[in-house]
């Protein structure tokens, strides 16, 4: 009996992004997850916020130029993320998990949207991860397993 494979669903931050356009620290996972989701093993989500924060990431980041940035997020979208704009219930969710944990509220956006998602939430953050120790959802990079 052949078994079918599930695709998993996965919420991903701002931080996993910006490693498919650096060679740092967990950078192989971060490509494990894109290739995950070129193949369709995994179903990434995240809010709209994260094309916001990636092009502000790496227009700051030496050597890139306006071309780069351009094609970076370009790049991004065709990998068939699931942007989700924000509700009015998205965003009060947000900021009360951004009170509850001491963090931003955009970071907030990418908590709030794994509960609505039920989704494991993927970081590369470290500052989130131990500020949200609480959030069960929340899993860091270098433990993704595709």
């Amino acid at each position: 009996m052949e078994r079918k494979s599930r695709v998993k669903k996965l919420v991903i931050d701002t931080s996993v992004a910006v490693k498919w356009f650096s060679q740092e620290r967990d950078t192989d996972s971060a490509l494990l997850v894109r290739d995950a989701m070129i193949t369709k093993k995994v179903q990434a989500q995240a809010p709209d916020l994260l094309l916001y924060e990636l092009a502000n990431v790496l227009r700051y980041r030496p050597g890139y130029v306006n071309k780069d940035v351009k094609l970076a997020v370009q790049s991004v979208h065709d990998m068939g993320i699931q942007f989700v704009e924000p509700s009015r219930s998205f965003i009060e969710h947000a900021v009360k998990l951004a009170f509850r944990y001491d963090i931003t509220v955009y970071d907030g956006c990418f908590l709030a949207l794994a509960i609505i998602t039920n989704a494991p939430l993927l970081s590369a953050d470290n500052r989130l991860i131990n500020k949200a120790k609480g959030f069960s959802r929340l899993i860091h990079l270098s433990q993704f397993q595709p």
